[in-house]
């Protein structure tokens, strides 16, 4: 199964999240085992028939966006299943990925689907969050590391993924949507003159396959070496820096920190950036639009 990463990223730093092609290259497996639960899961709107071609595979993507069902858990996160079956072979993937819930945690990951009368919900595995209460899960016919149980029930566009004990999504084929990217980019500087300290920030959300990623940046230069600097959109705080011996520092928010570099977005990260003015410290400056 093929994969690549959103594009997004700051001066070789991906913070993006894995995005499953439409391709998927069906495995060797003969039905047995972990690849036979995911071979019942193929759908049958695929390409027209045409025995003995490479082409003729069927293919299913689901998505779903996990949302709490008690108002006082305010994490959530997303869901995405691709299957490809070929010649009685079939690849399946599923990724789950959360944020805001409990930090240094592990959940229990069930899938559930309903055939006729029958209700059947199985464990498939567990997601451990890091210090930022994120953490992913990735499931796999081809994967050794976390393959999908044997025991699975079909996963469909009927089937419901639940986190823990607050977190659930159903999952539906995704509506159709174009990529839509936003850039926004500041210059700050002290504009008094009496501090040399300058920054640069840039803002970026793109959208694919219905997933969003988000992600704030600040680099800062010529700063009083061991001071924090407060940094405000507005008159909202969304972080701060701490300067190193150098002069330097920076802060990475993002919609999916997996990486071990970047902090979530606070909840009162403003919605509209275009034209709003950002400090960090004593230097100021304003969005602007970018290409």
């Amino acid at each position: 199964m093929s994969q690549r990463r959103s594009r997004l990223s700051f001066h070789g730093i991906n913070v993006g999240v894995e995005m499953l092609e439409s391709r998927l290259v069906p495995s060797g497996s003969s039905g047995h085992g972990p690849a036979h639960a995911a071979e019942v899961v193929s759908s049958s709107h695929g390409s027209p028939s045409r025995p003995d071609t490479a082409t003729d595979i069927s293919h299913t993507h689901l998505t779903g966006k996990l949302v709490s069902n008690d108002p006082l858990v305010t994490a959530t996160g997303s869901v995405s299943f691709e299957s490809a079956a070929h010649k009685g072979k079939t690849s399946s993937e599923l990724n789950v990925q959360v944020s805001g819930l409990a930090p240094n945690t592990s959940f229990d990951v069930t899938v559930t689907t309903v055939t006729g009368t029958q209700t059947n919900t199985v464990t498939i595995g567990k997601i451990t969050t890091n210090a930022a209460g994120v953490g992913h899960l990735k499931i796999s016919s081809q994967g050794k590391a976390h393959p999908l149980p044997a025991n699975s029930p079909p996963i469909t566009d009927t089937s419901v993924i639940k986190v823990g004990a607050n977190l659930s999504a159903t999952l539906a084929a995704p509506t159709p949507e174009l990529e839509t990217e936003t850039k926004f980019k500041a210059t700050l500087s002290d504009p008094s003159g009496a501090s040399k300290l300058t920054a640069e920030a840039e803002f970026e959300s793109e959208t694919e396959q219905g997933v969003t990623v988000r992600v704030f940046k600040v680099d800062i230069k010529k700063g009083t070496p061991g001071t924090t600097l407060d940094v405000k959109i507005g008159a909202t705080s969304v972080g701060s820096i701490l300067v190193d011996a150098s002069g330097k520092g920076s802060i990475i928010l993002s919609s999916h920190p997996v990486d071990g570099q970047s902090l979530p977005f606070p909840t009162t990260f403003p919605t509209s950036l275009d034209g709003s003015a950002i400090t960090v410290g004593v230097a100021t400056g304003k969005f602007v639009k970018s290409r």
